[in-house]
């Protein structure tokens, strides 16, 4: 597969204009990476665990219709009705998101699951996910459950992105990220909560973290390897990691 460098994209949040908070709830900051990263990857699925008001499941969708990928399907699980750390809400975010879908993405391949995360399980196949984006209940058992029931779905070269599990945040999440990533990876920027990454389902070992600010500007840890280990079996997938890229990912605003 030929290499693709990656770009900086200044895109325009489509979104916003109905959830104007968008920039500055916490996924806010990690927006720009996460599009760069969906414009540069061309995945053929994304899996969103925890949408919430979707600051972070449109921003992918905006990528994906920008870079007119009309095959890529986008799939959110939520239940839409809150939980500890989110804090629970009545139908009106559920409604949002729909008209926000109507609105600005009536074109692009969308599941919503309104459901736990296991109970979507089902709805995917294996190995199909290229992306997955695990933003749910913070606890350590929730995290770990939602990472160990989910990785068979995860494609062979895929990438997992956690939210909020940068140092100090207080969540399990956090802990339980400290173990997946041994030896410790470098602390993401003071400015985030923590958007981190794994590459490669084989054993999970790529991981790190970066960010891209809302600014044109961005801030990167200590580089550490997010690069696929070799082609991926779904070509249209994971080449190689360009050497202009950040080379770590991570966030939490939804």
């Amino acid at each position: 597969m030929a290499k693709r460098p990656w770009k900086y994209w200044s895109p325009t949040f489509q979104a916003d204009t109905v959830c104007p908070m968008n920039p500055v709830w916490p996924w806010g900051g990690h927006r720009r990476f996460a599009y760069d990263l969906v414009r540069w990857m061309r995945p053929a699925r994304v899996a969103e665990l925890g949408v919430h008001w979707g600051t972070s499941f449109f921003t992918f969708l905006q990528a994906v219709k920008d870079g007119r990928m009309a095959a890529t399907e986008v799939v959110g699980v939520d239940t839409f009705e809150g939980e500890d750390h989110a804090g629970h809400y009545g139908p009106e975010v559920f409604d949002t998101v729909n008209r926000i879908i109507a609105e600005s993405f009536p074109k692009q391949q969308i599941r919503l699951h309104k459901s736990l995360f296991c109970d979507a399980l089902p709805h995917v196949a294996d190995e199909s996910v290229d992306l997955l984006h695990i933003d749910g209940l913070h606890t350590y058992d929730a995290v770990s459950e939602d990472f160990e029931t989910w990785l068979p779905k995860l494609a062979p070269e895929g990438i997992i992105l956690f939210h909020d599990v940068a140092p100090g945040t207080g969540y399990g999440s956090s802990e339980f990220w400290k173990e997946l990533s041994e030896p410790p990876t470098p602390r993401s920027p003071s400015t985030t909560r923590g958007v981190w990454a794994c590459s490669s389902r084989r054993g999970i070992p790529a991981c790190g973290s970066c960010d891209r600010s809302a600014s044109k500007t961005r801030s990167l840890s200590t580089p550490t390897s997010l690069a696929p280990s070799g082609p991926s079996s779904r070509s249209a997938t994971s080449p190689a990691w360009p050497t202009n890229a950040p080379r770590a990912s991570a966030s939490r605003a939804r």
